[in-house]
């Protein structure tokens, strides 16, 4: 299945989740989170709390949510950094 390039931080999640043939439930799974809250961030209705930033293994939120920000600083949007 071909995914567009990402844009927000769910297409980003989404398109990592996917290019590794995972299951929302898998994802969640690595990360100690219920299903439902890897559907909200993908949809995105939330992002991840800073707690789950912290949990071990999460480098994949970390990750997606850095390049997040220094593509907004990268197209001069100074409202997340």
């Amino acid at each position: 299945m071909e995914v567009p390039d990402p844009v927000t931080f769910g297409d980003r999640l989404r398109r990592y989740r996917l290019e590794r043939g995972w299951r929302q439930v898998d994802l969640a799974d690595a990360l100690g989170v219920h299903k439902d809250t890897v559907r909200n961030w993908e949809a995105g209705r939330v992002e991840p709390r800073l707690e789950i930033l912290r949990v071990e293994g999460a480098g994949i939120i970390r990750g997606l949510c850095e390049s997040r920000v220094g593509a907004a600083r990268d197209s001069g949007n100074d409202a997340l950094g």
